[in-house]
């Protein structure tokens, strides 16, 4: 409630609060706006402290094309933490009807992430500050779809999996198409891996800003390009088409790039859908389920 934030910060972060409205909930965390001092600020609150310091370090890869929002503040309350944080105006980016005049911006970020200096973060897949990426390799990571280890978001998701004969077999296929069609030889690059829930605020034509970097990944630079694929018939403006042929000219005098594009991509695609499958059994979502299995189908021989 807008009330017990408005008490929250009064407590732990200044006095002069004012105009705290709620924005929005994700997954994992709920979020508002307030100003403190005439600064536009957001909070979010949450259980997940890791996405929180994520967002805090990844501000300093912050680049013309990759704007990311300062956070102020990081601090446990009771069970659950918030983080502090700079307001970005704009609109989301897959709420832009105008979808082919955002398309150089999406191209702006999509390589800006690719161009990110990453040597500092050793490994790949799924990271942290300290110990950078949980794999040793892509394919590792990759691969690492099918397993259930205790203590995440999503453990049980097996046991979930298994209640229904069909999803089931429906993953196996999935994961055994995966494991055909991965490329491991590939650039190293920073992904964001979430840029079409909300993340990603434009305006004008431009991003504004790019937050919650919760799932972020250290591998192929196409990670990002292929949700962009996956999840398009899911939204209603955003068109994935014109953005590869964007790059397919972007990236033309660099054809290391784009090597093995459409296996490399669909790999991502695949990951994707299985990462899904997964996440929806757990919670007991099989409609959606059934959705990923279907658009899993229908990439596993699509030719981008």
């Amino acid at each position: 409630m807008p009330s017990d934030v408005t008490m929250l910060l009064r407590e732990r972060f200044d006095a002069t609060i004012a105009n705290v409205t709620w924005v929005g909930s994700g997954a994992w965390s709920d979020c508002f706006a307030f100003t403190s001092n005439g600064r536009d600020l957001v909070i979010r609150i949450g259980r997940f402290n890791a996405d929180f310091l994520l967002d805090e370090y990844v501000a300093h890869y912050a680049s013309e094309h990759l704007p990311i929002p300062r956070t102020i503040l990081v601090a446990p309350i009771g069970d659950e933490f918030f983080a502090i944080s700079e307001f970005v105006v704009g609109q989301p980016l897959e709420s832009v009807e105008a979808w082919d005049g955002i398309v150089p911006a999406v191209v702006g970020l999509l390589d800006a992430l690719r161009a990110t200096n990453v040597v500092d973060l050793p490994g790949w897949g799924r990271w942290n500050p300290t110990t950078g990426g949980q794999a040793e390799t892509w394919r590792a990571f990759l691969l690492a779809v099918d397993q259930d280890p205790p203590a995440t978001r999503v453990t049980g998701w097996k046991a979930k999996l298994a209640t229904s004969s069909s999803a089931h077999e429906s993953f196996d296929r999935g994961y055994a198409l995966l494991q055909q069609s991965i490329v491991d030889d590939v650039p190293r690059s920073l992904g964001h891996n979430d840029l079409l829930n909300r993340n990603v605020h434009v305006d004008a034509g431009d991003v504004q800003g790019v937050f919650d970097w919760g799932n972020s990944i250290l591998g192929d630079h196409l990670y990002d390009l292929a949700t962009f694929c996956f999840w398009e018939p899911w939204l209603s403006h955003v068109r994935a088409q014109p953005v590869i042929d964007a790059f397919r000219i972007h990236w033309s005098d660099q054809q290391e790039l784009i090597d093995n594009f459409d296996n490399r991509l669909r790999s991502c695609m695949l990951h994707t859908a299985l990462e899904h499958i997964a996440y929806h059994a757990r919670f007991d979502h099989w409609d959606e389920v059934q959705r990923v299995i279907d658009r899993m189908n229908v990439v596993a021989t699509h030719q981008w």
